[in-house]
């Protein structure tokens, strides 16, 4: 089938889309949808009904399966003490977009201007990155480890251009 008849074919499903319309915030079920229907139309079998039914109803499974991952992330969120000095950290909030609100105490309150969050298989890093006196461009790397509750990875202390291993351990 070429483009056009495709396309014909799809306008031929625009009502089986409209039910769509009330979940514009979920994009890309809506072109994963378009791809479907649009690679279906020239198939015989009339399965299309079936298919998208499918793909609606695992569209519930998916927004289920990103609310778990979110989920995931939450232990992240809490008070958290480097082992080797008197700073602390707390991760206040975990957002969807892949940033954190942080604030962070070397004892006293350091500006933090970039915070985020990224899952790489089954490894879960953040970047913390300090602009404050003394602290402009210094940043945190580091990776949860589940077996032991702790952030462990590397500071980069920008003032000196020097980078060191640490750890942090949840206090609350």
């Amino acid at each position: 089938m070429n483009f056009l008849s495709n396309y014909k074919c799809f306008l031929s499903h625009a009502k089986k889309l409209y039910f769509m319309k009330n979940h514009a915030q979920y994009p890309l079920l809506l072109l994963v949808l378009i791809a479907i229907l649009v690679s279906n139309c020239g198939k015989e079998n009339g399965n299309n009904e079936q298919e998208a039914l499918l793909l609606v109803t695992n569209g519930s499974a998916i927004r289920e399966q990103q609310k778990e991952k979110l989920a995931s992330q939450s232990v992240l969120i809490g008070e958290w003490s480097r082992t080797d000095t008197p700073s602390q950290m707390k991760i206040i909030d975990v957002l969807d977009n892949g940033k954190l609100e942080v604030e962070y105490f070397n004892p006293r309150s350091i500006y933090v201007s970039k915070a985020y969050w990224i899952e790489n298989g089954t490894i879960l890093t953040i970047y913390v990155e300090l602009q404050d006196e003394n602290y402009t461009g210094s940043n945190y790397k580091l990776n949860y480890n589940s077996e032991r509750n702790v952030l462990i990875g590397e500071y980069f202390q920008a003032i000196e251009g020097v980078t060191y291993p640490v750890e942090f351990v949840k206090t609350k």
